[in-house]
């Protein structure tokens, strides 16, 4: 018992980590206001979460330019590095301007149609950007993985290449999940609460799974 709480208190001491809980927090609140809409309450709580979030965010634009930027001058490059570079590009560019509109929230800035429309417009194509190359990524390492083991791969190898390819796979359906949420921001798909609502909390728990693994 004594572990399990050790590990817990090392998982909420991380700022992502506190992140992805405020992210399940928010869409738990987009279920429920599918089901029983017109709640001022959680309209007001999901605003109040979703500011808080890209307060804990503001740094993850600096940290997506540096593996960037580690990419373009590392001289170890993988093969795919060009869509990894244009990944983390996209992603920063999101969370850039993601902050500019946290501050247009704060009323740091002025409500116009650039900041109302084109800002979040912007923003969202970039996360949709992101999502789609990396999904890119992932479907070229399940093409590789699924190509036949050669008769020197050793058995702890082909292991290896399975569990590459249930992780781009796992990938895959993370980022279709999210393509669909931010499409709906987009207004490219037809929005249905209860399924953005469950997608959101999908990929919340699916991002938490993976950060209680590194605790």
């Amino acid at each position: 018992m004594t572990s399990v709480m050790d590990h817990f208190l090392r998982f909420v001491d991380k700022t992502d980590s506190r992140e992805k809980l405020l992210r399940l927090t928010q869409f738990l609140i987009v279920l429920v206001l599918a089901w029983w809409p017109g709640s001022p309450l959680l309209s007001q709580l999901k605003v109040q979460v979703l500011i808080i979030r890209k307060v804990l965010r503001c740094f993850k634009p600096l940290s997506h330019g540096r593996v960037a930027l580690n990419q373009i001058t590392g001289e170890h490059k993988a093969a795919n590095y060009g869509l990894i570079t244009l990944k983390h590009i996209c992603f920063m560019l999101y969370l850039g301007l993601d902050q500019l509109v946290l501050l247009r929230m704060l009323n740091v800035i002025p409500s116009n149609d650039m900041t109302m429309v084109l800002l979040p417009k912007f923003t969202n194509l970039f996360w949709l950007s992101a999502l789609s190359v990396d999904i890119r990524i992932n479907l070229g390492i399940v093409q590789m993985c699924d190509k036949d083991p050669t008769r020197k791969e050793q058995k702890a190898q082909i292991t290896a290449r399975y569990r590459t390819r249930h992780r781009a796979i796992r990938k895959i359906i993370w980022d279709v999940l999210d393509s669909y949420v931010v499409s709906t921001y987009l207004h490219y798909a037809t929005v249905y609460g209860s399924i953005v609502g469950l997608c959101g909390i999908t990929t919340s728990v699916m991002a938490m799974q993976d950060l209680w693994g590194t605790c």
